[in-house]
């Protein structure tokens, strides 16, 4: 029998050694970069309950998302700012800025608006400097500061988008009161029973 050559050993054992860490790695990809929701966080703006949650996406792939049914803020810039005054840096800081000082909460987009020859998503974001606190930063169509929007529209971003929070209902209420009435007949069959034996 003739061996292998030294180098054809080398080869195989990093190609085995590859064939294990490659599923691990590429589950790993997925997890951390995948177009995924982050956490909910739940706020109470203006007496109503709401789960915020943010997805990585653009305006033409998820018009859907984009509107009062999924934005209750959408062509409010003021309730824009409430929402992300009101969570702030609860959903983390995923929008890339391009400079290190200073991160991006969720963009609260509440309209679109065309800047030179681009459409772009406006709405307001929570500027979360690395050092000091944090302030909500207006970028949309009436901003002097951030005039040119959130992102292009075709531009995917961190988007945040709410559900209200479900109220509970008179169900338990009545279901106790079912439970009530079932036991009470129960006592009288008992008690029945025991004067029949």
């Amino acid at each position: 029998m003739i061996a292998a050559p030294a180098s054809n050993q080398k080869n195989a054992f990093f190609s085995s050694k590859l064939a294990l860490i490659a599923p691990l790695a590429l589950g790993t990809v997925a997890l951390l970069g995948g177009p995924q929701a982050m956490a909910s966080v739940q706020v109470n703006v203006n007496g109503h309950n709401y789960t915020i949650v943010s997805f990585l996406g653009n305006y033409l792939d998820n018009t859907a998302a984009f509107g009062v049914g999924s934005m209750p803020w959408w062509g409010n810039n003021s309730l824009a700012s409430e929402f992300a005054q009101t969570v702030a840096a609860s959903l983390g800081t995923p929008n890339p800025v391009g400079f290190p000082i200073t991160n991006l909460g969720p963009y609260f987009a509440s309209e679109t608006f065309q800047v030179g020859g681009n459409i772009v998503t406006g709405g307001l974001v929570w500027d979360q400097p690395v050092l000091g606190s944090g302030v909500v930063l207006n970028c949309t169509s009436t901003s002097v500061i951030c005039s040119s929007g959130l992102a292009p529209v075709t531009t995917n971003a961190y988007y945040a988008t709410a559900t209200t929070a479900a109220v509970p209902g008179p169900l338990p209420v009545l279901g106790a009161v079912g439970a009530l009435g079932w036991c009470r007949r129960l006592r009288a069959r008992l008690r029945q029973s025991r004067l029949n034996a």
